[in-house]
């Protein structure tokens, strides 16, 4: 029984965590791909 609160109170604590980490790469990731885009689409503009 202490075995199974410990994995629950475990699961409480862990999953927030990875779930705010998750989202937080994701935003990182997806500023890291608009700012590359936005770097891509600049050149090319000024390259023709």
């Amino acid at each position: 029984m202490l075995k199974l609160f410990a994995a629950y109170i475990l699961w409480k604590f862990i999953f927030p965590l990875a779930s705010f980490f998750l989202i937080m790469a994701l935003i990182c990731l997806f500023l890291f791909l608009a700012f590359l885009w936005g770097r891509v689409r600049r050149s090319s503009t000024d390259g023709t």
